[in-house]
């Protein structure tokens, strides 16, 4: 193999590595994460990811006096975002309070 060659199949390994590496954000949404890393917004937890290797965690609609989504899909009901989701990969976002939660 010569230089050229080497340089080239490196940098397809490096770009097929970031993409599979790339999370994909969690949707507002989502109610679960599925297997492959995708998300499902499914009302319930039968076939919720279904084609997508299975449920890797189910977190549903928000419970009632959920303050904000947690970065891992979990809610947190803290008053204050300082410290809420602190192990749980931070805040996400916060959710609108004025928005039902069901």
């Amino acid at each position: 193999m010569n230089g050229f060659t080497r340089l080239t199949l490196t940098g397809i390994v490096v770009t097929a590595l970031a993409a599979v590496a790339a999370p994909t954000p969690m949707p507002r949404d989502a109610t679960a994460s599925c297997a492959d890393g995708t998300w499902s917004s499914a009302g319930n937890r039968q076939g919720a990811c279904s084609g997508h290797g299975g449920m890797a965690k189910w977190f549903g609609k928000p419970p009632n006096g959920a303050t904000s989504r947690c970065n891992d899909g979990t809610y947190s009901k803290a008053k204050d975002s300082q410290g809420a989701c602190a192990k749980h990969g931070g805040v996400a976002f916060k959710l609108d309070e004025n928005k039902p939660k069901n």
